[in-house]
């Protein structure tokens, strides 16, 4: 039996958007994604964790007022 793994990068291209008009929208969206997958990731392991990675890796960004999640890295 094969499992497949659920990536962060998966988790950022399942947003509804590619762009948020406030951090709140965006959180909140990040939020209810990450709770659907949250026995994907190893325990311990928060949707804060998740964001952390995506401004790391620049998927997340601010531009603007605006949040975008970066669609060319998605």
């Amino acid at each position: 039996m094969s499992t497949s793994v659920f990536t962060l990068r998966e988790l950022f291209a399942e947003l509804p958007d590619t762009s948020f008009a406030d951090y709140r929208a965006f959180e909140r969206v990040l939020i209810d994604r990450f709770n659907d997958h949250v026995l994907d990731f190893p325990p311990g392991y928060r949707w804060s964790d998740a964001l952390d990675w995506g401004v790391r890796n620049n998927i997340v960004r601010r531009k603007g007022d605006q949040i975008v999640v970066n669609t060319s890295e998605r």
